[in-house]
């Protein structure tokens, strides 16, 4: 006698993207339990990783008689799929995954290659796209081999209508574009969306924390996408006047040029970075790559956001994002250069953690600043502020360590600059211009009236 499915669905619970893969989930098998003559059980839960003791508990036992396991936007850990290694070989379980994350993708392929490659295992993996996508697609695109694979070679005319109905609906397929567009970075959606759009998206739906709020939203009769984008961007442009003016470091680290955010990874301070560029949106909203009056960006490869900083455990956690064209900077790669392998993601947006000792040692070595021009500053160098103070506007940066930050009035060695000099030489935090222009140094002979504002 045929074992009766029992079906149990683990979505990502951590972002909009783990949130819509459970709603999509919770649909679905509505319609199948509604639709299909073969009886079943199923249960859609939420995990993230290290974050539900309990789950991981249950997850280390045996102790659990479901057939049918499916993943969507996260992947199981590896200690659970070994524990099952031998019931997926002999087809007492059966997993699916819909998933985009490289790493958890090369530890399965590279660790347990007789479950990778076994009939039993199902891996609808693609790291171009977020989870709900790829679920959506693996679901309306096909007719799908997983649902035959449950509810038999008719499901796809079982099911097909209904599918339809709910999934491929012009609001519905303008969501999901958004999604996957602000999960992956992506500069556009499916739909010539900016990028800017999807994170208006985004903030909507932070508002609504489970599977059940988000349901009840997006299949109401009256769902309307751009109701949730006008509110969403209601949202930014408050957080963008409510954000704390940070200092914002341009530096090197490993010879690539990255800003440095610390603003508990706010990512609508970018728009204080720089309101004219807003950096990570440029081509959106310009159609240009770079406009000339803001070439020292064009160097800066990605934002390196920090925060949860842990003194006590000595602990901090990274998020980047890549800048300018995404594809020429692999986000994915760097930040396990820069966390010793603690971290990764997508190739325009990833994240990690690391000691805080290390990242500090990081930055103080990084020990690099740009001039407006693009021109790094260097021992030595005299800097026009294109302002005055105290009638001054040259200066002579003796030392530019971040830890010894050293910067004289020019017209006289023995007076450090009173203020803080880190400002001087970082971003404008109104609107963040780079300000300062290198004009000499004071190993050459120069004549100083020549830099004077007239």
């Amino acid at each position: 006698m045929k074992t009766k499915p029992n079906i149990l669905i683990i979505h990502h619970s951590a972002d909009l993207d783990g949130l819509t893969s459970g709603t999509i989930a919770t649909k679905l098998f509505e319609i199948f339990k509604e639709l299909s003559p073969l009886e079943f059980t199923h249960q859609v839960i939420g995990y993230n990783y290290g974050k539900n003791p309990e789950i991981d508990t249950w997850l280390k036992s045996s102790e659990n008689q479901y057939t049918h396991y499916q993943f969507i936007d996260i992947t199981p850990p590896l200690f659970w799929l070994e524990l099952n290694q031998d019931r997926i070989l002999t087809g007492e379980i059966k997993i699916s995954i819909f998933d985009h994350h490289q790493s958890a993708y090369n530890d399965i392929r590279n660790l347990l290659p007789l479950v990778f490659k076994s009939p039993n295992f199902e891996y609808y993996f693609d790291v171009k796209y977020c989870g709900a996508f790829i679920y959506h697609e693996m679901t309306c695109g096909m007719p799908s081999i997983w649902i035959r694979n449950i509810f038999g070679n008719n499901a796809y005319d079982l099911f097909n209508k209904q599918i339809k109905k709910y999934f491929e609906t012009y609001e519905f397929l303008d969501l999901i574009s958004l999604v996957d567009s602000y999960d992956t970075w992506k500069w556009k959606t499916n739909y010539e969306s900016p990028y800017y759009l999807a994170l208006a998206v985004n903030e909507y739906f932070l508002q609504f924390k489970t599977v059940q709020e988000y349901y009840k939203i997006i299949f109401a009769e009256d769902f309307n996408i751009k109701n949730v984008i006008n509110i969403g961007l209601e949202i930014i442009n408050f957080k963008i006047k409510q954000a704390k003016l940070n200092k914002h470091l341009i530096c090197n680290i490993y010879d690539v040029t990255v800003c440095i955010v610390n603003n508990s990874a706010n990512i609508y301070d970018i728009d204080i970075i720089t309101e004219k560029q807003k950096l990570g949106f440029n081509q959106e909203l310009s159609g240009k790559n770079h406009n000339a009056e803001l070439e020292v960006y064009s160097k800066v490869k990605c934002i390196l956001f920090y925060n949860n900083i842990d003194f006590i455990n000595d602990k901090i956690n990274l998020s980047l994002r890549a800048l300018g064209n995404k594809n020429n900077f692999d986000c994915n790669k760097f930040v396990k250069r820069i966390t010793n392998n603690n971290g990764g993601g997508h190739f325009a947006a990833s994240g990690g953690s690391m000691l805080l000792s290390e990242f500090n040692k990081l930055i103080e070595n990084s020990n690099s600043f740009f001039d407006k021009n693009g021109i790094k500053l260097k021992n030595g160098d005299i800097i026009n502020i294109n302002q005055t103070v105290n009638g001054v506007n040259l200066f002579a940066v003796l030392d530019v360590n971040i830890n010894n930050l050293d910067i004289r009035y020019l017209h006289d060695f023995e007076y450090k600059y009173q203020y803080d000099m880190l400002d001087l030489i970082s971003p404008n935090k109104l609107n963040g211009d780079i300000e300062f222009e290198i004009v000499g140094n004071i190993s050459n002979q120069i004549t100083i009236d020549s830099f004077k504002i007239k």
